[in-house]
C-alpha cells in the first residue's frame, strides 16, 4: 500500500515538473513575442516621426511658393475669367447654336453611311 502511494505521488511529481517546464517555456516564448512586438512598435513610431518630418519640410509654404513658381508658372487671374452663378445659366442663343451644331453632325454622321446589300444594311462608306 505505501509503495502504491509513493508510486502515485512520484508520478503526479513527475507531471507537475512537466507542466512547470512546459509552462515556463511558454511563457519565455509569450515574453520574446512580446518584446519583438514593443520593437516593432518603436521602429512603427520612429518611422512615423520620420515621416511626420519629411510632411512639414514638403509642406513648407515657402517650398511650395518657390516650386510652384518654377514649374506651373501661375499669373493673377483676370477679371474676364471670374464668373458669377447666373453667368452659367445657358442663353437662347447658345442653345440655338448648339442645335445648329448637333443637327450638323447628324446630318454628317447620316452622310457617312449608305445603304447596300440584299437585306438593307449598312454600311460605313
Amino acid at each position: 500500500m505505501i509503495r502504491l502511494v509513493n508510486m502515485i505521488i512520484f508520478i503526479a511529481v513527475i507531471l507537475l515538473f512537466a507542466a512547470v517546464y512546459h509552462i515556463r517555456y511558454g511563457a519565455d516564448a509569450e515574453h520574446k513575442a512580446i518584446r519583438n512586438a514593443e520593437r516593432a512598435i518603436e521602429k512603427e513610431k520612429i518611422t512615423r516621426r520620420i515621416l511626420e518630418a519629411e510632411w512639414v519640410s514638403l509642406n513648407n509654404p515657402a517650398r511650395l511658393e518657390k516650386l510652384s513658381e518654377m514649374h506651373l508658372r501661375l499669373e493673377p487671374l483676370a477679371a474676364t475669367q471670374i464668373r458669377t452663378p447666373d453667368s452659367f445659366f445657358v442663353s437662347e442663343e447658345d442653345q440655338i447654336i448648339q442645335a445648329n451644331i448637333k443637327s450638323d453632325d447628324q446630318e454628317n454622321w447620316q452622310n457617312g453611311w449608305t445603304v447596300s446589300g440584299e437585306r438593307g444594311g449598312l454600311d460605313a462608306r
